[in-house]
C-alpha cells in the first residue's frame, strides 16, 4: 500500500519485506502524528494480540469552527475538547500546517472531516481522543 486518502498523511508505505512487516511513515511532523495515531497504533496493537477496542471510535461533538473548503480526502484536524456554555465543543488549532509540531502538544484529539464535506460552526463531527488512540 502506498497512497491513502487522508490529510495530513501522505505518503505512507505499508507492506512486507520477506516475512517482516514494514511501515514507512511520512516525513512531515503532523503527517507522522496522524498516521501513527490512526493507523500504526492499530497495526501494532493487533500484532501484539489485542483484538478488542483496537480501532478508535469517533464520537460526535459540535465544532466551534467552520471548514469552508472541502478537501478531496478525509482530514484530521488537531483540536481541543472544551467546555462552553453550550456544552462540549471542539476548538481547532490556529495552524493546521503539516510542519507545525506545536498543534500536536496542544491537541486533545482529532476532528474528522470527511472528504468532499464542509462544516458549519455548531455542526457535529467525529472526534477521536488521543487518550483512545
Amino acid at each position: 500500500m502506498w497512497k491513502i486518502a487522508i490529510k495530513p498523511g501522505k505518503p505512507l508505505a505499508f507492506g512486507s519485506i520477506g516475512n517482516t512487516p514494514f511501515l514507512g511513515l511520512p516525513g512531515n511532523p503532523q503527517s507522522v502524528f496522524v498516521t501513527f495515531n490512526i493507523l500504526a497504533r492499530v497495526f501494532l496493537a493487533y500484532k501484539q494480540g489485542q483484538r478488542h477496542n483496537v480501532i478508535p471510535k469517533p464520537v460526535p461533538v459540535a465544532c466551534d469552527f467552520e471548514v469552508t473548503k472541502a478537501q478531496s480526502r478525509r482530514e484530521y484536524l488537531r483540536v481541543q475538547l472544551v467546555a462552553t456554555a453550550d456544552g462540549m465543543r471542539l476548538q481547532k488549532h490556529a495552524n493546521q500546517s503539516s510542519g507545525v509540531l506545536s498543534s500536536a502538544v496542544w491537541a486533545d484529539g482529532f476532528a474528522i472531516i470527511e472528504a468532499h464535506h464542509t462544516v458549519q460552526k455548531g455542526e457535529s463531527v467525529g472526534f477521536v481522543s488521543l487518550n483512545n488512540c
